[in-house]
């Protein structure tokens, strides 16, 4: 995976901007990052009160988050 899909790189994320996809290698690294996202959805509120929204791809090996008000 090129970019780690943290709470850091989701914080960064701007309302209204555009998705963060990450690409993965392996199976297990799209597992990861996908188990990591939905993580940090339910631990990491934001402070505007956007939520996360995640969506995968096992085909194209791809976890898309983008924000949601």
């Amino acid at each position: 995976m090129n970019e780690k899909l943290t709470a850091d790189a989701l914080a960064k994320m701007k309302l209204g901007g555009r998705s963060k996809t990450f690409r993965c290698d392996t199976a297990a690294e799209l597992e990861s990052a996908r188990q990591n996202a939905y993580y940090i959805k339910r631990n990491c509120p934001r402070p505007d009160g956007a939520t996360y929204n995640i969506s995968y791809s096992v085909k194209a090996m791809i976890v898309t988050v983008s924000l949601t008000k």
